[in-house]
């Protein structure tokens, strides 16, 4: 599975409010895959559209970051994207907080 999306800057987010973002990924295998997603912290909320794609599909995904109250710069905000052949990809959330 790959990105076209490995960094998704926010930009400056108001402290307290809660930011939209997206990403895609593409299933570059020959095979029909599962995919799973996580996030480092509960802040931000990724989803796919579907769980499931077939062989060179690409999907979008899309998630919210919900900015805590403290200023400064948006550190170790990561989204994984893992499949069922333990393939993964990890996308960073950059941006600060104001």
């Amino acid at each position: 599975i790959t990105t076209t999306t490995p960094i998704i800057d926010l930009g400056n987010v108001k402290a307290g409010s809660t930011s939209s973002y997206t990403f895609n990924i593409t299933n570059n295998s020959t095979h029909n895959i599962l995919l799973t997603t996580s996030a480092t912290c509960g802040c931000t909320k990724p989803t796919l559209d579907s769980n499931k794609m077939g062989p060179l599909e690409m999907q979008f995904g899309k998630g919210t970051f919900k900015a805590s109250s403290t200023t400064g710069a948006i550190k170790n905000k990561n989204i994984t994207v893992s499949d069922n052949f333990s393939n993964t990809v990890t996308i960073k959330l950059t941006g600060n907080v104001i």
